[in-house]
């Protein structure tokens, strides 16, 4: 800025009257450099329109070298390569080609010709270079070792590497542009032995233009294929300009001029997910963490969740339960409706069943699913005595999902105090829909929280409420959920010292196998509610259950569940032998897939849990 306004005989503070800064004046620089493109006649056919626009092209970038450093990679935005663009767009507009394919064509021919300049423009700097660094070249790489990359005696040294270059570079482009050369005989060694010697890796200059053309307007290899799956529709093969693909990987191995286009694939997937997973070693999981005692390492992974559940924990805030309603039934057991704190924020009404004779019992914190429905929470466990509405809700999601069966009035029919709780936007808590948990997600992040930290933090207050009642044995408290639900019953058990066992139906997988094309997670929105930002950098979805390890857990999916693969359960369930048979508690774990059964919690699963609970919490 400094520079032009001497030049211009002004203030420079003055200049900025015009623009803003000194990228947006080289941005209207670039504009302006290039002029007015060469008149093409389409009449003579497409390879010579296109030879004599490149040419033109070419020179622009040899006479203003700067330009190649604006905006690089980014599509013509201004006026003057706007015009660029459209009279190359004009060349091969006789050629049957779709829009879409015309323009791969041309970005292939430009981003050709940018590189050509480019490497041009940095060997020619590279005639400034002292000789000593080309002494040091010659002596540090061996013969015996880089035997290609090694100088022939005489040639690092040579003087006038610039012009070399020009000559080189000049001969190249013009057997290009006359279509003399061919793919198969890339700039032979006799006639260019120099620019064989030191460019021998980049034998696409001495490709004929004609061969770019089929390249550029066949499908691009990169390119995602559409996927059934919600979201928006992947992008349509073959419409991104050459050197453009999903994921685009950075480093020495990807041409300069690549870039990555689309960004986004699958149904809401990074292009780049792929990399992004693999890189996910889990440094804190138990056998890769450099802790060495399991009861350290259980400390230490438990601190490492409860920071990424962001809420804040509420573990000395008095409960202050209140009955609300109480009726009694012929099954044996109490039903009451009651009233406590369950967060500083927040207090809640929960159902609370209780065996009809004296005390301490075993106790069942039952957390629902999310299903997407939300008019209904606790209910989906608890028959609902309270509610005529939701009492029919109740009976029509139990009859799809459970055999017909509320599982909080069968265990407490068994002698189980019974705990239920809705979480935040269900039952009680409602006003949530589908499609608005995104919403609330951020909101609760610009708050401070998260919708599954939240979660997780009532869940633990909620089994510390069951360890505070006095017809409670503390002792023997279990937790038992159905797809979201199961997802937080191993999650409490790793997390409260107040839960002694657990029972997870239908969700555990692996981020590796749960993070693929297709997988019901990528929809977002009922997502968040098993989300932990940056939890993941550290421990996989079951390295999050193993610090559960050794207390009883029982963990099983159905054979046809869609929701999940079997490799991701399989992978999960393999976790968790492999953690409990180091604590020497293979005993404490039971993994199954049930045979023919979907994402369901249905008679057969119930009644195998009540069994597995009973010899658990009863013995």
């Amino acid at each position: 800025m400094a520079r032009l306004a001497e030049r211009l005989g002004s203030a420079t503070m003055s200049l900025y009257r015009h623009v803003a800064n000194r990228e947006e004046l080289l941005v209207l620089m670039a504009a302006a450099a290039p002029g007015t493109p060469p008149a093409v006649d389409a009449e003579r056919g497409w390879w010579p329109g296109l030879r004599t626009w490149a040419h033109a092209l070419r020179e622009v970038h040899l006479r203003h070298p700067w330009i190649l450093t604006v905006n690089p990679g980014r599509p013509p935005i201004d006026p003057g390569q706007l015009r660029w663009a459209d009279a190359g767009l004009a060349v091969p507009s006789r050629t049957g080609l779709s829009g879409d394919r015309r323009l791969s064509a041309i970005m292939a021919v430009l981003h050709y010709v940018r590189g050509e300049a480019q490497l041009g423009a940095g060997l020619a700097d590279s005639d400034r270079a002292d000789d000593a660094t080309q002494e040091a070249y010659v002596r540090l790489v061996a013969a015996d070792r880089f035997r290609t990359c090694r100088p022939r005696s005489g040639t690092a040294r040579s003087p006038g590497r610039a012009r070399w270059w020009a000559r080189t570079s000049s001969s190249a482009w013009r057997e290009c542009s006359t279509g003399s050369a061919t793919s198969s005989t890339p700039l032979d060694g006799k006639r260019f032995p120099a620019y064989h010697r030191r460019m021998k890796r980049r034998a696409f200059t001495a490709l004929p233009a004609a061969a770019l053309l089929p390249a550029a307007t066949a499908p691009f290899p990169g390119a995602a294929p559409a996927h059934a799956t919600a979201g928006p529709p992947a992008p349509t093969p073959g419409v991104h300009p050459p050197g453009a693909g999903p994921g685009t990987p950075p480093g020495p191995g990807t041409p300069l001029g690549s870039f990555e286009s689309p960004g986004v694939v699958h149904g809401n997937l990074p292009a780049f997910y792929e990399r992004l997973r693999a890189d996910l070693r889990y440094p804190d999981a138990w056998g890769s963490s450099p802790i060495r005692d399991f009861d350290g390492w259980r400390r230490h992974a438990r601190a490492l969740v409860e920071r990424h559940l962001v809420h804040p924990a509420d573990d000395r805030l008095p409960f202050r339960p209140h009955v609300l309603d109480e009726r009694r039934t012929t099954r044996g057991y109490v039903r009451r409706l009651v009233a406590f704190d369950i967060t500083r924020y927040s207090r809640v009404r929960a159902a609370l069943l209780t065996p009809d004779r004296p005390g301490p019992h075993p106790a069942v914190l039952l957390l629902h699913d999310h299903g997407a429905r939300f008019d209904i929470g606790k209910e989906k466990f608890v028959e609902p005595w309270y509610d005529e509405a939701r009492l029919n809700s109740a009976r029509e999601w139990t009859t799809r999902l459970m055999s017909g069966r509320f599982v909080a009035d069968e265990l407490a029919a068994r002698g189980y105090v019974v705990l239920a709780v809705d979480t935040l936007g269900w039952g009680d808590r409602a006003g949530l829909t589908y499609e608005a948990q995104q919403a609330l997600a951020s909101n609760l992040y610009e708050l401070g929280s998260s919708p599954a930290g939240l979660a997780a933090r009532e869940d633990a207050r909620a089994a510390a409420f069951l360890a505070s009642l006095p017809q409670v044995d503390r002792r023997r408290i279990g937790a038992v959920g159905f797809s979201m639900g199961a997802f937080r019953a191993w999650q409490v058990a790793a997390l409260s010292d107040h839960v002694a066992a657990a029972v997870s139906a239908c969700w555990l997988t692996t981020v590796a196998d749960m993070m693929v094309p297709g997988n019901n997670t990528l929809r977002g929105q009922s997502a968040f509610w098993m989300l932990h930002p940056g939890l993941h950098r550290h421990l996989d979805i079951p390295d999050v259950a193993t610090i559960a390890a050794p207390k009883p857990l029982m963990a099983f999916d159905g054979e046809l569940d869609t929701l999940f693969t079997p490799a991701g359960v399989a992978a999960a369930h393999a976790r968790l032998r492999e953690v409990w048979a180091g604590r020497h508690a293979s005993r404490n774990l039971v993994t199954e897939v049930y045979p023919g059964k979907g994402h369901v919690f249905d008679a057969d699963m119930q009644e195998e849990s009540f069994a597995w609970l009973d010899r658990t919490l009863r013995r």
